[in-house]
């Protein structure tokens, strides 16, 4: 009996099958450990707020941010940023409308008070900063919105929205009827919504003169509003205008002490980007951390495929470029 019990133990080992990972050494006790795998240590939050820097303006990362497209021109990073109230409306009258396009010289104006077609409209404003004592030229990373009511919903019962078109926005209403509506929003519940502007051809990243008033490449946006009563004249939208730029500090000035070199290109970095961009809307409803989770996500999700499936030589030649 002792013999055939033995017997069975030897039969048992021989039988055993020992699952091994490669380059890895073990007793018949121990529990083989997998290789750590390189790609789980690749920073993808870091790539992440780089990416989320070239399409939304609105987000931490977005102070700061230049093209990646090895032009070889220097350039300082410069944010502006101003409140305007959106539409203007006359007693009686309760319309009013104010357009937006990505320009520094020429960057919001208003329709003029009493205008029921809004085909008239006062002078564009330029971005507060805006500067040819200082600057030469420019071009736009990234261009936004935030819109929201400040009046009183017992008073400014009525509906507000807004339309984007590429390139410049018409000068009459009547052609924005051949545009598509992207927000709506009812003023008794406090009309919120944030817009970012789309950047389609390269002739979004050329540099212009720094008084350009052509957004060649960016699209703009045209809010409305209508209130169902009339009330005394005054503002009952504001918007908050955020552009990010690289400038051309001209020579002599301390600015100029100020620009570094260009960021190398990356292929894989502009195609995750434009990838993301379109997976999530120009306009959301909310403040501008509702539209910054929004592309957060998208670009995450982006990233995660692209480390999970690209060689690891593209993985570390996009990360280099940030």
């Amino acid at each position: 009996m002792p013999k055939q019990r033995n017997a069975n133990k030897q039969k048992k080992k021989k039988n055993k099958v020992l699952l091994r990972a490669p380059n890895t050494t073990f007793t018949t006790n121990t529990v083989p450990r997998p290789l750590t795998n390189k790609r789980s240590r690749v920073d993808k939050q870091r790539i992440c707020d780089a990416i989320c820097a070239q399409i939304d303006p609105f987000c931490a990362s977005a102070c700061g941010a230049r093209i990646n497209d090895s032009s070889a021109t220097p350039s300082m990073a410069v944010k502006f940023q101003s409140i305007t109230s959106v539409a203007q409306y006359a007693v009686g009258l309760g319309i009013g409308a104010s357009q937006f396009k990505a320009c520094l010289a020429e960057c919001h104006r208003k329709a003029t008070a009493g205008s029921t077609t809004f085909s008239t409209w006062q002078s564009w404003s330029a971005q507060p900063a805006y500067s040819t004592a200082n600057f030469s030229g420019y071009r736009v990373v990234t261009f936004g919105v935030h819109l929201f009511t400040i009046s009183s919903p017992e008073t400014s019962d009525g509906v507000v929205g807004a339309m984007e078109n590429m390139g410049a926005p018409p000068d009459s209403i009547l052609a924005l009827s051949t545009l598509v509506p992207v927000a709506y929003r009812d003023t008794r519940y406090n009309a919120d919504f944030t817009w970012r502007s789309r950047a389609e051809g390269p002739e979004a990243n050329i540099y212009k003169d720094i008084t350009s008033t052509d957004p060649a490449g960016w699209s703009s946006l045209t809010a409305f509003g209508s209130l169902m009563t009339a009330v005394d004249s005054g503002n009952f939208m504001l918007a908050e205008v955020t552009m990010n730029c690289e400038v051309h500090a001209l020579e002599g000035t301390s600015y100029a002490n100020l620009m570094a070199e260009s960021k190398s290109e990356n292929s894989d970095l502009t195609a995750i980007a434009a990838n993301a961009s379109k997976k999530v809307p120009s306009v959301m409803g909310g403040a501008p951390e509702v539209m910054t989770s929004a592309v957060q996500s998208s670009v995450m999700d982006e990233v995660g495929r692209f480390v999970a499936f690209a060689a690891p030589y593209a993985v570390d030649m996009l990360i280099a470029a940030l």
